[in-house]
């Protein structure tokens, strides 16, 4: 646990956040799915290592706009609302990746890069490609507050 808090810090601190996306720029949505295929999508997909997993370059996980990121974006579109209960973000998505809590050093970090998050009691992360991207939920007396990209930006 430990060493993934250094490794998030540590790209955290490397690389700036993108700002928030222009519509040319932001993420689709694969509106033909429904949540519940969405969701089944990203789960089987999670699984699979790609480049920034220790993997190679898989185009299903890792491409922009590749199956696992449109699974993403379409869980994030229903679950990001403000009121959604927890049970239905890990009914659906299953436990997060990481949880980052207030006393934790990098919850300020991810806060200051994401302006669209406000503070919450945890910070509820899944992972899209491994810790260079990857969806934060803000979660509060088990509902979700918000939900932001967090966006390497190559």
């Amino acid at each position: 646990m430990y060493l993934a808090a250094l490794a998030l810090t540590a790209a955290l601190a490397a690389e700036p956040a993108t700002p928030p996306a222009s519509p040319a720029r932001q993420a689709a949505s694969d509106t033909s799915l429904t949540l519940d295929e969405a969701a089944t999508r990203y789960r089987s997909l999670r699984v699979v290592p790609g480049r920034f997993s220790g993997g190679k370059w898989e185009d299903t996980v890792d491409r922009w706009l590749g199956e696992k990121h449109r699974a993403m974006n379409r869980l994030a579109d229903s679950l990001g609302q403000p009121g959604t209960p927890v049970a239905e973000l890990r009914r659906l998505m299953a436990e997060p990746d990481r949880i980052v809590q207030r006393q934790q050093a990098d919850y300020s970090e991810l806060l200051t890069r994401l302006p669209k998050l406000t503070a919450a009691d945890e910070l509820w992360i899944y992972r899209w490609r491994g810790d260079h991207d990857f969806l934060v939920f803000a979660v509060e007396r088990d509902q979700v507050k918000a939900v932001q990209w967090y966006l390497a930006g190559e």
